[in-house]
């Protein structure tokens, strides 16, 4: 039986999941989306912690910023049909606590889709519920008649 409506949406943006190699490595996993919203999980590991294994590292908990708002674009936008493709164009990340325990929650909740840019807001939680980091992450989005910049080497 297909799946319908959230479950569907889940299963689409896990599809994406799979083919990103960064997002694997870092061991993020999608928990819940639907349209303007995205809730996702990191573990906490040696890998993303800091020297001494302390607090998760600023730049896991940003990569975490980043990600949960990519996964919120894929919950308004088709990508593939109504988008070609995507990139960051800015990210914002205040720390305000160790991130500590078995796992960073991230919540990511759509503050405006245009037709060139969106952005969304991101909480990142311990597992005790203790606000970490706030972000905000803006992405340029292409049109279906446009083609996505290529790499400069």
């Amino acid at each position: 039986m297909a799946a319908t409506g959230q479950d569907a949406l889940l299963e689409h943006i896990r599809e994406h999941w799979e083919n990103t190699p960064y997002w694997r490595l870092l061991g993020i996993t999608l928990e819940e989306a639907r349209p303007g919203y995205a809730l996702l999980r990191l573990p906490v590991r040696q890998e993303v912690q800091n020297a001494g294994g302390g607090s998760v590292h600023g730049g896991a908990l940003a990569s975490l910023v980043d990600v949960a708002v990519t996964a919120l674009l894929w919950t308004v936008y088709d990508v593939g049909s109504e988008i070609s493709g995507h990139t960051t164009a800015e990210l914002n990340v205040s720390y305000l606590a160790p991130g500590r325990g078995g796992a960073m929650h991230a919540e990511a909740r759509l503050v405006r889709k245009g037709g060139t840019l969106m952005t969304g807001d991101v909480d990142v939680k311990d597992d005790q519920g203790e606000l970490v980091a706030k972000g905000r992450a803006t992405y340029r989005v292409f049109r279906r008649r446009e083609t996505p910049p290529k790499a400069v080497r």
